[in-house]
């Protein structure tokens, strides 16, 4: 069942550049697949790519087995 509160959240949310964002994601039903070295690696390297494609600038970010923490800086992207 899709959660409608979290769809009102949406509307008119918008995204400036050279704005710092602080962005949490949870893996499908908390499942732990960061747990695993290498997704957890595969994950750190996409945030990496970000980076070096200059669409964001990393300042932190937490990798956590059904999670992650990432705070950057949006620079010429969209936040989506």
């Amino acid at each position: 069942m899709r959660n409608l509160g979290q769809s009102r959240l949406r509307i008119g949310r918008a995204h400036l550049n050279g704005s710092f964002y602080h962005v949490t994601s949870v893996t499908k039903n908390r499942a732990p697949i960061f747990a695993d070295f290498h997704l957890a690696r595969l994950l750190i390297l996409c945030l990496r790519n970000s980076d070096i494609s200059l669409n964001t600038e990393t300042h932190c970010f937490c990798v956590m087995p059904d999670h992650f923490h990432w705070l950057l800086k949006l620079n010429g992207s969209s936040l989506s």
